[in-house]
């Protein structure tokens, strides 16, 4: 109960979810102009990365559909897991943290006050 099995009603969930991402000019990638300026924060890069290879690597529906679910799904697992081998690791090897520590340090003094 409570899951459609019909296939069309989900492959019109992911256009739909698409056209918002598209047609929503928020929505943007650390590499834009805007963003690199600062005068844009980055917003949900993921979708909008599946946005863009949808139009310019002419990927099918089917494509689309399964890069969507891969980001929704099974990133956050997978994310947990990373950051907790990264703690470990980093845990390990004082001289990494160290190193890790003044990159972020050097990246928030590069952005002069503006959010991330």
């Amino acid at each position: 109960a409570g899951i459609n099995p019909d296939m069309e009603f989900a492959k019109n969930m992911c256009l739909e979810m698409l056209d918002k991402v598209g047609s929503n000019p928020n929505f943007s990638v650390p590499s834009e102009e805007e963003v690199v300026s600062g005068k844009k924060p980055v917003f949900g890069p993921l979708s909008k990365i599946v946005y863009e290879a949808s139009n310019t690597l002419d990927m099918n529906l089917k494509d689309q559909f399964g890069n969507m679910m891969l980001i929704l799904f099974a990133g956050h697992d997978t994310t947990g897991h990373t950051m907790t081998w990264l703690t470990y690791e980093l845990a390990k090897h004082p001289e990494y943290q160290q190193k890790l520590h003044q990159e972020v340090d050097q990246f928030f003094k590069d952005l002069n006050g503006r959010d991330p």
